[in-house]
């Protein structure tokens, strides 16, 4: 049996200078495949024949990167920036726990999301989200917890 490589989900940045974030999302993917995994980059693939500024597009685009991440084993976020469509790829990876990964613009490696691992880094670059998010998950957590809990006593 052969060893399958890990799928990994590019997350940087696309609107803005296009050119410059397409030459930088392109050299992610390499960093990427160079230690071994198959890199998921819908912002690189989907422009090349969408159109980012038609919303419409776009929409369709951002919805079939959400399909694609949930078939990667890990996120890993690049640049300074956090884009609108970054954050709900990071929201979405935390919803359904997958790992993700912050790199620094240098791709000089930080791991964000495991057991016991320094959120701040990650909730600092969103503005707060990430404690946000964390929160709304936890409180959901408990309200499930109760509800079955509930359900075992009748």
């Amino acid at each position: 049996m052969t060893n399958l490589k890990k799928r990994v989900y590019i997350c940087s940045p696309l609107s803005g200078n296009i050119r410059h974030n397409m030459m930088m999302a392109t050299e992610y993917c390499k960093f990427a495949a160079e230690q071994g995994h198959i890199p998921y980059a819908p912002h690189v693939y989907f422009p090349s024949f969408m159109d980012d500024t038609d919303q419409e597009q776009r929409a369709l685009g951002l919805s079939e990167g959400q399909l694609w991440l949930r078939m990667c084993s890990e996120l890993w976020v690049f640049g300074d920036t956090i884009s609108t469509g970054m954050k709900s790829e990071i929201e979405t990876a935390i919803r359904i726990g997958i790992p993700i990964r912050l790199y620094t613009g240098d791709v000089n490696p930080e791991l964000v999301m495991s057991a016991g691992a320094d959120y701040a880094p990650l909730s600092r670059r969103l503005d707060g989200l990430f404690d946000s998010l964390i929160a709304d998950i936890a409180e959901t957590d408990k309200i499930l917890a109760g509800a079955r809990a509930c359900g075992k006593k009748g």
